[in-house]
């Protein structure tokens, strides 16, 4: 995380911590090429888990904590929306901030966010694929029946995890092409780019 905070960074020697300027093969790795790495592997984690995992298991979810199809829809609406409110704050602050480390600290919260999604799991019961002929019946409506009232405290973690999410997700897409844009060769950019982009179709 810190060699990326100095990824591709024209920083005087005099400014370099005294660590980064003794360590050779840190000093190496401050180069365009690696930040696109650094770049790339934050691109594959923020698609693959927002845009890939987060809908493929919503209807899990759904069942597993006796969510509503509105509750369960709504997750990946407040990582839009999320994603959509935070990008004035990181342009704004990418604009005259490091970007490097605006991204590592990006990085950061997506992992906490992912954290904050298996919560539940971890301190529910164990799940049981068996469902009783009651909660089918009440699924479809049968009004002789007491339907199995939601996991509210599983439903916030969910909702404050997709948020955390959107935070984190944001600086990858707002901040990363524009900083390629600014260490990158400029007979090298499209191909920079590119990869970027494709990398981040594969994680979805």
């Amino acid at each position: 995380m810190l060699v990326w905070w100095y990824a591709a960074q024209n920083v005087p020697e005099e400014r370099v911590s005294e660590w980064v300027e003794r360590c050779e093969c840190l000093r190496s790795k401050c180069t365009a090429p690696y930040f696109l790495l650094c770049i790339c592997l934050y691109a594959l984690v923020q698609s693959m888990i927002v845009t890939g995992l987060v809908g493929a298991v919503l209807t899990t979810w759904e069942r597993r904590y006796a969510l509503t199809s509105t509750q369960s829809g709504l997750l990946p609406s407040v990582i839009d929306f999320g994603v959509l409110m935070c990008s004035f704050f990181v342009a704004h602050f990418g604009a005259t901030g490091h970007k490097p480390r605006i991204l590592a600290a990006g990085l950061a919260t997506i992992g906490v966010g992912a954290f904050v999604f298996i919560i539940p799991q971890l301190y529910g019961s164990a799940y049981s694929a068996s469902i009783p002929p009651d909660q089918v019946l009440c699924s479809v409506g049968f009004p002789a029946l007491k339907c199995t009232d939601t996991n509210q405290d599983a439903y916030i973690f969910l909702v404050f995890g997709a948020i955390t999410l959107a935070v984190g997700g944001t600086p990858v897409w707002t901040l990363g092409p524009t900083y390629l844009e600014e260490i990158a060769p400029a007979s090298q950019l499209a191909t920079y780019l590119g990869v970027l982009f494709a990398v981040g179709a594969i994680g979805v």
